[in-house]
């Protein structure tokens, strides 16, 4: 979740930002996934030049960076970092990363906004080379205005950008209703609006509702693989989630008393399956109808969720393990922390 600290009524107070943060944190426990403790944060202050509410001149730069530094030591997951201000600002602020050990992860950003002109080639490669912040950004993120929609979808950001950021992921954009196709096609991360806010933060954001759906997505199958499982409530789950979601996609049941029949009957090889659960009294006799097993598979031998990789192959893995073993090494390590003590053996 990004916390766009330009846009707050007291933004210069650190103090008023600070708490902003641990609201959002806070508020947002109860909608974590993938056992974080709260939503990850994207601390970003925007500048005028580059469609924020940040003074742009040199005390206010000098400012933002002061701000930025307050993100930093706040503990945000993410820090925006505008790339153009030079060593005077940067270096300062990539020394205080460093030296630190910060966890905090740095996302370098420029924003390209109005101008008579789009930029040519090289420029867009000059302006993306700078989002690395001297190799030490973690991701990159450009913006270029959009005169119509056909230079959005000739997708110079992302072009530049493939061509000049390497090693880490980016994100590249095109401002306006016209340069929407671009956020569709970011691959890794893309910004996202919620419908229920009362404003847009930047033209022609999308809600990820609506980026699922314009990527018009070819329907996939999965299911859960068992027998006498007609008390699983994994497809009304699942299903209610891919149509939340914008996925076109279908969970359902597969009820066989044996394996053999599943996949006798073409259940592994239908084109669009991509994967399911299995759960008793399957989960040893479907291991021999896999291309390749994981590890704690071969150790435990019994597996709980097929995967179809590329090419059609088939993969398994014990989901349950690997949940039970983080899930008691997360508890081990709070114990430690508490001065508890576990014994096992």
């Amino acid at each position: 979740m990004e916390l766009r600290v330009d846009l707050l009524s007291d933004c210069n107070n650190r103090w008023t930002v600070l708490h902003q943060m641990q609201s959002i944190r806070s508020l947002t426990k109860a909608h974590v996934v993938r056992g974080d403790l709260h939503m990850p944060i994207v601390f970003t202050v925007r500048s005028m030049g580059q469609a924020g509410k940040w003074p742009n001149d040199e005390a206010g730069i000098a400012a933002m960076y002061e701000m930025l530094e307050v993100g930093l030591r706040g503990g945000c997951e993410v820090l925006d970092v505008e790339a153009n201000w030079g060593e005077k600002f940067i270096g300062k602020l990539l020394n205080h990363h460093k030296n630190a050990k910060h966890a905090t992860l740095l996302l370098g950003s420029f924003h390209v906004v109005g101008g008579e002109a789009q930029i040519n080639t090289e420029e867009g490669e000059k302006y993306a080379r700078m989002c690395s912040l001297q190799g030490s950004a973690h991701c990159a993120k450009l913006v270029l205005s959009c005169f119509d929609e056909s230079e959005a979808e000739a997708g110079l950001a992302k072009a530049v950008c493939e061509t000049a950021v390497k090693n880490i992921p980016f994100c590249a954009l095109h401002l306006g209703d016209e340069g929407k196709s671009s956020r569709v096609g970011n691959d890794r991360f893309t910004p996202v609006s919620h419908p229920d806010l009362p404003f847009k933060a930047a033209p022609g954001q999308m809600s990820s509702h609506d980026i699922m759906l314009a990527r018009n997505l070819s329907p996939s199958r999965f299911g859960i693989l068992g027998h006498n499982i007609d008390y699983s409530v994994s497809p009304q789950m699942h299903n209610a989630a891919f149509q939340i979601c914008g996925l076109p996609h279908f969970f359902e049941r597969y009820d066989f008393e044996t394996v053999g029949e599943w996949v006798d009957g073409g259940g592994l090889k239908r084109n669009d399956f991509r994967g399911a659960s299995v759960t008793i009294p399957h989960k040893v006799d479907i291991i021999p109808h896999m291309n390749w097993l994981s590890e704690e598979v071969g150790e435990i031998g019994a597996m709980n969720t097929i995967v179809v990789g590329e090419g059609g192959k088939v993969s398994e893995r014990s989901v349950q393990f690997l949940a039970g073993e983080r899930g008691l090494l997360r508890t081990r390590f709070s114990q430690a922390q508490s001065g508890q003590a576990e014994r096992s053996g």
